[in-house]
């Protein structure tokens, strides 16, 4: 098991409370339970605002995701679910997200690319996708065709305003400068740092561009607090997680990250054995004089 997460004894030593039956303020300050019901009432606020079915909770069925999702649906169980099913995901993603979408009753909607458009077609004309952040490398090719534009199609097709997404600031640098330049834009312009919508502490903002909001309701937890009501809920997880230490849901063959040397061959070997022959990775010397790692 390569899952570094709390037991349920451990959070039982930290004096955890009932996350159904207490209020704010009867919360520690430093527990789940406070920590889900401030991101619980940034839900609500966002769905009385826009409307449940203006909303849309973003899940990818990673462990950061399924929280958002299992405290959105305990706003209201009819939210819009918006899954970018990028058609090369690993099996035990789509077993996991199955397996949620009929035990939690989804009100699913399924982005994909054109039929006939995957990440092998992409691969071969724009190449494998480069470490993200290496130069001005921000998102791969297949990202954008596989992903962002189906995504923003079904947005669009559901008059989304408000998307609600599984982003933590302590996931990259890159997502910490996000939240913390969010911050600092809206108090600045006089937005206290604790206000309901999530303005202060930048777990919301605006996009000109896509004419939307984007909510993250955990933007401000830990990766031990998202486990952590994991294990509150009782709220099972995606076998990718069990299986390596950085496991991670997503593309099985996405070469976007510096770990994916060692996530795909435990996670995803059928794509890895692929990538090897395009890439030509016979030994570790092959792996560290190829592009890809440089």
């Amino acid at each position: 098991m390569y899952i570094n997460k709390p037991s349920k004894s451990d959070m039982a030593k930290k004096g955890a409370l009932n996350f159904h039956n207490t209020d704010y303020n009867s919360c520690q300050s430093n527990s789940i339970e406070r920590l889900a019901l401030i991101s619980k009432m940034r839900i609500e606020h966002a769905i009385k605002l826009y409307g449940v079915d203006r909303c849309a909770v973003a899940c990818s069925f990673g462990k950061d995701s399924i929280v958002v999702l299992r405290i959105a649906l305990d706003v209201n169980s009819n939210i819009p679910v918006v899954w970018c099913d990028t058609k090369c995901e690993s099996k035990h993603t789509y077993e996991f997200a199955n397996k949620i979408i009929r035990d939690w009753d989804l009100n699913i909607h399924i982005a994909r690319a054109p039929k006939g458009v995957n990440f092998w077609t992409i691969a071969k004309e724009y190449g494998l996708p480069e470490i993200r952040g290496k130069g001005n490398n921000r998102v791969p090719k297949c990202c954008q065709i596989l992903k962002d534009g189906p995504a923003e199609e079904m947005y669009s097709s559901l008059g989304t305003k408000c998307v609600m997404t599984g982003i933590t600031a302590e996931e990259s640098h890159q997502r910490f400068m996000l939240m913390q330049r969010n911050a600092n834009k809206a108090q600045s312009e006089g937005v206290p740092a604790d206000d309901i919508e999530g303005y202060g502490c930048g777990a919301k903002y605006f996009s000109k561009t896509k004419n939307r909001y984007t909510l993250m309701p955990i933007v401000d937890w830990t990766v031990s607090d998202v486990w952590n009501f994991h294990n509150l809920r009782s709220i099972s997880h995606c076998k990718v997680y069990d299986l390596c230490k950085d496991g991670r849901v997503g593309c099985g063959p996405c070469t976007a990250y510096n770990s994916w040397i060692v996530r795909m061959p435990q996670q995803d070997p059928e794509s890895y054995a692929k990538i090897r022959k395009i890439i030509g990775i016979t030994t570790i010397e092959d792996y560290t004089m190829s592009e890809v790692h440089l």
